[in-house]
């Protein structure tokens, strides 16, 4: 981000190709693929069909379709879940800056957190979730890949695309959201999704970034203590913090009402 040239439109993600001195900067994640596959073209698995130039640009279109659709949805119900479960891991964003942002316990991360969500909410309109259908236009793409599985291993063809990455790497942060991991509905995408990883990325099982399991984490302690009384008068008080009463309860019981799966 910093080295790139101030006039190339910044997408996330961003590569540094340090063999093409006249176009070293690559953005976002479709365009990145389809010029990591022009430039080098030694590749022990193909993410583009090569044998069919039409299966190729349904591979394509899948992949922008996701990114400018579910990519965009999915984030921002994410966003939801996680200022709804641990506001203070939001301090996280500024971790680059801040080492002691990294740590969520800490009273500058408390402090700053509401902070951070409220500018989060703004540039990512999470108050508007309910007006825009994000929930409904989520389960639309989902339903429909997933009708998709019951007869097909993969989204498009018969072998791993650049359609199954993408839609693994938009999915992810799904499994952190109750209303989709906890509904018999999307079974299917998210034994999909446990397939695909397990088979190819090299991460696996090791996959959940650092928010993700700091939410894990609060999650498995929230069970564990449910019964407690304390726990409870807790959970009342997180229900109307800061960011909840002014942001989500105040415009009609917007996106957290939308999400929450109990």
């Amino acid at each position: 981000m910093e080295r790139a040239p101030k006039t190339l439109r910044k997408l996330m993600p961003i590569i540094e190709d340090p063999n093409n001195e006249e176009n070293p900067y690559q953005c976002d994640s479709t365009p990145i693929l389809l010029y990591l596959k022009d430039r080098y073209l030694q590749s022990s698995m193909p993410l583009f069909p090569s044998s069919s130039s039409e299966r190729r640009q349904s591979v394509i279109d899948m992949c922008l379709r996701l990114d400018s659709e579910l990519g965009l949805y999915a984030r921002r119900l994410t966003y939801v879940q996680l200022l709804k479960e641990k506001t203070s891991a939001i301090s996280i964003l500024l971790g680059e800056k801040f080492p002691w942002a990294y740590n969520h316990d800490d009273i500058r991360s408390r402090l700053i957190s509401p902070f951070v969500a409220c500018f989060m909410i703004s540039r990512y309109r999470l108050h508007r979730i309910r007006d825009e259908h994000i929930r409904e236009k989520t389960e639309r793409i989902l339903l429909e890949i997933a009708d998709h599985l019951r007869t097909n291993e993969y989204l498009v063809g018969q072998q791993f695309s650049a359609a199954d990455l993408t839609f693994c790497s938009l999915i992810k942060p799904l499994t952190n959201v109750p209303f989709f991991s906890d509904n018999p509905r999307f079974q299917i995408i998210f034994d999909y999704h446990e397939r695909i990883r397990q088979k190819y990325d090299p991460k696996y099982p090791d996959i959940d970034n650092f928010v993700e399991k700091l939410a894990a984490e609060y999650r498995t302690r929230v069970r564990k203590n449910k019964n407690s009384s304390i726990n409870r008068v807790k959970a009342f008080i997180q229900q109307y913090n800061f960011v909840g009463h002014f942001f989500f309860l105040d415009h009609g019981n917007g996106c957290e009402q939308n999400i929450r799966t109990g």
